[in-house]
């Protein structure tokens, strides 16, 4: 059900939405549901990459981000 929405995530990525909070977030989500866990670590790396300083670090997706993006 979810191998279909990881390209799209991807796709708006590319071709919409670069380096945005929720596309990144988005495919990060669609790539660990599909069982793609190298891609999703890359992707909530990617997200946490982007908000070094977040104005609300205690924000479920970044928690989430911190937790799958560690080894």
């Amino acid at each position: 059900m979810y191998q279909w929405t990881q390209p799209a995530f991807e796709a708006s990525l590319v071709q919409e939405e670069p380096n945005r909070f929720w596309s990144l977030y988005g495919a990060a989500k669609a790539a660990k549901r599909a069982g793609n866990g190298q891609s999703a670590k890359t992707y909530f790396q990617k997200l946490l990459a982007m908000s070094p300083h977040p104005d609300h670090p205690e924000r479920p997706q970044l928690a989430e981000a911190r937790q799958q993006a560690t080894p």
